[in-house]
């Protein structure tokens, strides 16, 4: 098993070298001097590797930062793969769902106004200009004062219910409308992993 003092003492070579540690977790020690944790284990018969992060920032056990927060350990790490390696998960694909979800969830801000900006601009490719208009302005008038900063991930019905009454109290019809509107928002931000 590895130790902080071994570890620190491991020298790059001209070619990247491993060294175990245990229970499938080593140290890659690539040519520049970098030490990159790795988990090994078999799935369905096929041997997979997992990235684990790079030395010091991921620590070999668990520790606390500077600021008395818990960082996890490189075995710790190992250990949750290993768990989900035994319920026939491949760590490295709910590795990358995860990485693929912070992903969406920084590139977007995901408010309500700029999905359905982003509606509006796919349906006008297949609606008429009128038809068009009239979305354009119950999103403008009566949906974006109200929803407009809400991020379309959390929108509930308590959202939305009181905007419609209010629609409804004056214009049933364009409620109608207007619930329509906001189905469609809803299902293209679905559509496009935003809910």
């Amino acid at each position: 098993m590895l130790t902080v003092v071994a570890i620190d003492r491991l020298k790059p070579r001209d070619k990247l070298f491993r060294v175990a540690d245990s229970r499938g977790l080593c140290l890659e020690v690539t040519p520049n001097g970098s030490k990159l944790w790795r988990y090994r284990y078999r799935l369905h018969g096929k041997a997979r590797m997992l990235s684990l992060g790079i030395y010091p920032q991921v620590p070999l056990a668990n520790r606390k930062d500077a600021a008395g927060n818990p960082v996890k350990g490189a075995r710790e790490l190992r250990d949750e793969a290993a768990r989900l390696v035994q319920d026939g998960i491949d760590p490295v694909a709910s590795q990358r769902e995860q990485a693929a979800q912070q992903r969406r969830a920084s590139e977007r801000t995901g408010e309500f106004t700029q999905v359905a900006d982003e509606w509006l601009a796919f349906q006008k490719k297949s609606w008429a200009t009128e038809t068009y208009r009239k979305a354009k302005m119950v999103v403008a008038i009566y949906l974006d004062p109200s929803l407009g900063e809400i991020p379309i991930a959390t929108l509930s019905t308590k959202d939305v219910m009181p905007v419609l009454e209010a629609i409804a109290s004056k214009a049933p019809n364009l409620a109608a409308k207007a619930r329509q509107y906001l189905g469609s928002i809803v299902q293209f931000a679905i559509q496009r992993g935003l809910r």
